[in-house]
């Protein structure tokens, strides 16, 4: 149904506004489909990598900026794969998962190319339409590589409401799924976290909202860790053999000796269900 309904927005489109006599260039004019854009080969770009023009004096003061998308695209992806392991309801392998992502941008950075994280919507998407072959990643990376070598560019020919009714789509669906569904799945405090991240996010702003719920989280779960016990008082003996005399003076002074021991971490109905925070908070 939902491959239908995306393939069938921009037919339907231009079905109703040939119908009333639009041309593309007036529609163009009109703000409905994005202007032209200049045509070139696949490997043009590349001809921009003159390395002879970098003002490398220039790099030290990028570092704080490299600094900060490193640590923005590591800690979404943990929220990424913490959020696909929720679905999928399995266990996954950060430190594989974080290793792809880590390869995959040094790919792209090599070779002129954005960094990035996850489809965190598509892998939940393929997952929940029951497909489990590779085919899907393959015909993903395929058509990715086919818009790279036209000459033109398919976003000049598709109607910008088409991406906003993506973009809709996808941001009810994360709503849906965060600030309705996931109140079953965490704890109440966690949900509270999750709604008050949401509403600071869009009253003071991406950076400074998901700073603050990265901050609330914290504090909840310090305090959740806090109220479970950590050592218990006990009464042991040493197995050391001593004489009589020794072995009554330690027993008489074991009132005055305290021992204890730490406890394993017992998992609760509280801390079981701690989950990482949510995509919605990108």
């Amino acid at each position: 149904m939902l491959p239908s309904i995306l393939l069938g927005i921009p037919l339907v489109f231009f079905a109703i506004t040939y119908a009333l006599g639009y041309s593309l260039d007036e529609l163009r004019h009109d703000g409905w489909v994005a202007p032209q854009q200049p045509v070139g080969g696949a490997l043009d770009a590349f001809a921009y990598f003159q390395f002879d023009l970098v003002r490398w004096e220039l790099l030290p003061s990028l570092f704080p900026t490299w600094l900060g998308m490193y640590v923005v695209v590591a800690f979404s992806s943990s929220l990424d794969v913490a959020a696909i392991q929720m679905d999928m309801g399995k266990q996954l392998d950060f430190n594989h998962e974080l290793i792809t992502v880590g390869i995959s941008n040094t790919l792209s950075g090599l070779l002129g190319g954005f960094t990035g994280s996850y489809i965190f919507s598509q892998t939940i998407f393929t997952f929940r339409t029951g497909t489990r072959s590779r085919v899907c990643g393959l015909i993903v990376i395929l058509v990715e590589a086919l818009l790279f070598v036209l000459p033109v560019s398919i976003v000049a020919f598709v109607p910008k409401l088409f991406f906003g009714a993506v973009l809709t789509f996808i941001a009810f669906d994360l709503m849906v799924d965060w600030l309705w569904a996931s109140r079953s799945k965490v704890h109440y405090a966690e949900y509270g976290v999750i709604w008050v991240t949401f509403l600071l996010i869009n009253l003071v702003g991406l950076e400074l909202g998901m700073a603050s719920g990265v901050l609330i989280a914290m504090f909840t779960f310090i305090l959740d860790y806090a109220k479970q016990p950590v050592v218990a008082r006990v009464t042991l003996r040493s197995n050391v053999m001593r004489s009589p005399a020794l072995s009554a003076y330690l027993t008489a002074m074991m009132p005055q000796v305290i021992m204890l021991r730490c406890l394993r971490p017992r998992p609760t109905p509280n801390l079981s269900r701690v989950s990482s925070l949510p995509p919605l908070l990108r």
